[in-house]
């Protein structure tokens, strides 16, 4: 008979590996790469710089910036838009226009004045840090748990500012079949923040538009979200189901894209890599059974 620790050690191998496989499975965010950058942007600027002063220059950026007025301020190849939010309530229907050009629509949007927990800087509010969206079921914070932008043109590139970011903000993207396309995960970008050295996760700790920098116990960074191949973006769903609060701002869209910029987050397991691990599970499995009808491998076994 083979060595009854050698085959107790095959079976649990091979079972771990399919069951943990099983376990793990999440939906695949193959056709969205996301990138993220420190929240305080480059020349001393706190807005996104995406597409400008850089090989992106062709590409024109929309940014939604919640800042209740109607002026477009354009500023190289971005474009900085707002229309009237109703602040510290909710806004129904709340469309986002850029000089006539209706860029899309959020369902329902809960937009608060600047505080520690969000509001970024742009260009349309003259320097002052602006207002943001927040998705929150407390009743006090707009009462909001899912908050579902749809873009009239389909979008190969969406950004936002993400302010006192924890492990429980979400994103799901949708092509225009409504199709999931992506998902993001805060808790994936976070542990990536955790895992890089102290000095590098300081920049991405507290709001650095405070002086010092208030909510230390949270991140803050500009996130990216670059679709592939011919996957394009028809729908953001923004979802929060508990009170921590799901803050942005500065939300920017493009129909394209030039290069791909900032530090990537790691992807979910996919289901490839799911069923490639169910494979190498059941293969194991089948050569433990071989091995022990095997009387020769037996014998030249040496522990």
């Amino acid at each position: 008979m083979i060595n009854q620790k050698l085959f107790t050690l095959i079976k649990v191998v091979a079972s771990t590996a399919l069951v943990n496989t099983v376990i793990n499975v999440q939906p695949t965010n193959a056709a969205v790469l996301t990138t993220f950058e420190a929240a305080t942007m480059q020349n001393g600027t706190y807005y996104n710089q995406f597409g400008n002063n850089d090989d992106n220059g062709s590409v024109t950026v929309y940014n939604q910036t919640f800042n209740g007025n109607n002026a477009s301020k354009v500023v190289g190849n971005q474009r900085y838009s707002s229309g009237s939010p109703t602040i510290n309530g909710v806004t129904k229907n709340y469309q986002w226009i850029d000089n006539g050009k209706l860029i899309g629509t959020y369902d329902q949007i809960s937009v608060r004045t600047a505080d520690s927990y969000g509001g970024a800087v742009d260009p349309s509010s003259n320097g002052r840090r602006s207002n943001y969206l927040t998705v929150n079921p407390n009743s006090s914070l707009g009462g909001l748990t899912q908050t579902t932008l749809t873009f009239e043109e389909d979008q190969k590139y969406f950004g936002m500012w993400w302010s006192a970011g924890d492990n429980k903000n979400r994103l799901a993207f949708y092509d225009g079949d409504n199709n999931m396309v992506g998902n993001f995960d805060s808790s994936l970008l976070t542990q990536t923040i955790q895992q890089m050295p102290v000095a590098t996760q300081d920049l991405y700790k507290g709001n650095p538009l405070t002086s010092p920098n208030q909510n230390t116990g949270e991140y803050y960074a500009y996130v990216n979200f670059f679709t592939t191949g011919t996957s394009t973006i028809k729908k953001v769903v923004f979802s929060n189901a508990t009170s921590t609060g799901f803050e942005s701002d500065n939300h920017s869209v493009a129909t394209s894209y030039n290069s791909i910029r900032g530090t990537a987050v790691p992807e979910p397991l996919t289901v490839l890599g799911a069923l490639t691990a169910i494979a190498f599970g059941v293969a194991f499995k089948r050569h433990a059974a071989k091995v022990t009808a095997n009387s020769e491998f037996e014998s030249n076994l040496a522990f």
